[in-house]
């Protein structure tokens, strides 16, 4: 019997390359593209927990400290003890953070360009659509919204 190959091999692929390209493209700017998405949630939040931001990244506590430390240690984020809560860190933006905003949109516009490049500006429009669907679907949100429900 022959096997048929999942569907679901082919989105796997696409976000692959996908990403392989933004790696390169903010390799060039010094940063990667998931520290790109923690620079961005930052930017829409404000001053929120580390712990805040594992939730809003779907990642754990120990992820996130280590994605923090390392855009701390580029001088993007600083990490200050909640005055409140002494176990808990607050993590914004520095001002050379949010300096390097600019350069993080153009990367993501030029990746979302690519796209309509390759597949026509209806089809991308459609694309991100079922994308965004699919994500809400599985229970996901973009982070900044789903932090935004949990800060506290």
């Amino acid at each position: 019997m022959q096997r048929r190959n999942a569907s679901l091999h082919l989105l796997l692929h696409t976000a692959h390359l996908v990403e392989e390209a933004l790696r390169d493209d903010f390799a060039a700017i010094g940063i990667q593209p998931r520290q790109a998405r923690v620079l961005d949630t930052l930017e829409r939040l404000g001053s929120v927990t580390q712990a805040e931001m594992a939730r809003a990244h779907s990642v754990t506590a120990a992820s996130m400290s280590t994605m923090i430390d390392r855009l701390a240690d580029a001088g993007l984020v600083e990490r200050r003890q909640h005055p409140q809560r002494r176990r808990d860190h607050i993590v914004s933006l520095t001002a050379r953070g949010r300096d390097l905003l600019g350069a993080v949109d153009q990367v993501w516009q030029r990746c979302d360009e690519r796209i309509e490049s390759l597949i026509g500006k209806r089809q991308a429009k459609e694309y991100f659509a079922t994308t965004r669907a699919l994500r809400d679907g599985l229970g996901g949100e973009a982070p900044h919204r789903r932090a935004a429900k949990t800060a506290g």
